[in-house]
């Protein structure tokens, strides 16, 4: 639906981008604009002498260091009349709900609510199941039969058995990360090396955006125990998703068990619903 509106909108001076890399852009300008007088007042100026509509997906707050300065930024859209068009899985009263010192984003609710249009899409129909049969690209159990079907299809997307390179380390954002094969747009990555690490949402937006294919091993299942790791794969996945990159993946469960907890129930029940539309043909073709 985001995509349609912004497709119709008949003008140059619009931007879409996913919420978590606009508030990466957001900091890197307030980084650069440290001393100056206001700085979110020319932030929301330069973003004005561009465009006048922003459309970006997944409007989530978690933790308060983005929510007031998320609060401060609308302030200033509104005063230089910058259209913003938001998606979010939570209605305005929910964002940041039991967040630390959240009595200081509740202002930022109400603007939210008094100045913009609020709509519930939700049909009840996760219309992303759909037409989706059994996946040829998230296999489980992990077993020999499975890893075989990983390298050929490694082969098949590369093309050419010999353009390739095992064990490499890519430098993202100055971090080292391990790939297990290499291939010009395409790269198999070790699970644990991606979610079971350091690796931050910056980290994974820049991997989205090097790379148009992604295999990725030894997925495990995650329970309450490893909140971390299910938040960086919340995060990845995310990333993948906004990027259209196409994922293959060997795990020791299916999709529907990957989640055995409930402090990320909420979150994980979106992201297991993007993980089946991103194993179906028609988002491989794309």
């Amino acid at each position: 639906m985001m995509n349609l509106f912004y497709q119709s909108v008949p003008t140059n001076r619009k931007m879409r981008i996913h919420f978590h890399e606009f508030m990466i852009k957001i900091h890197k300008d307030m980084y650069i604009l440290q001393g100056k007088k206001n700085p979110l007042k020319i932030v929301a100026k330069n973003f004005k002498n561009k465009v006048d509509i922003i459309c970006f997906d997944e409007f989530f707050i978690s933790d308060i260091a983005d929510a007031m300065l998320l609060g401060n930024l609308i302030k200033y859209f509104l005063k230089v009349n910058i259209l913003l068009i938001i998606t979010s899985n939570f209605p305005p009263c929910d964002l940041y709900k039991d967040g630390l010192q959240r009595s200081q984003f509740l202002p930022t609710i109400e603007l939210i609510y008094k100045y913009y249009t609020i709509l519930n899409l939700d049909s009840g129909v996760d219309y992303r199941l759909l037409n989706v049969h059994i996946s040829k690209f998230w296999l489980y159990p992990i077993n020999e039969k499975n890893i075989n079907k990983m390298k050929k299809l490694f082969f098949k997307f590369i093309g050419n058995k010999n353009n390739f390179k095992k064990n490499v380390n890519i430098e993202i954002n100055h971090r080292k990360i391990k790939t297990l094969w290499l291939s010009n747009k395409i790269s198999a990555f070790n699970f644990k090396d991606l979610c079971i690490s350091s690796c931050s949402q910056n980290d994974y937006i820049v991997i989205a955006q090097k790379f148009a294919i992604i295999f990725l091993y030894n997925v495990i299942q995650i329970d309450n125990s490893q909140e971390d790791v299910g938040k960086r794969f919340l995060f990845l996945i995310d990333a993948l998703y906004a990027n259209r990159v196409k994922l293959i993946t060997i795990s020791s469960v299916c999709i529907s068990q990957i989640y055995n907890g409930d402090l990320l129930k909420f979150e994980y029940n979106r992201c297991i619903s993007r993980l089946y539309e991103m194993q179906s043909e028609k988002y491989f073709v794309l």
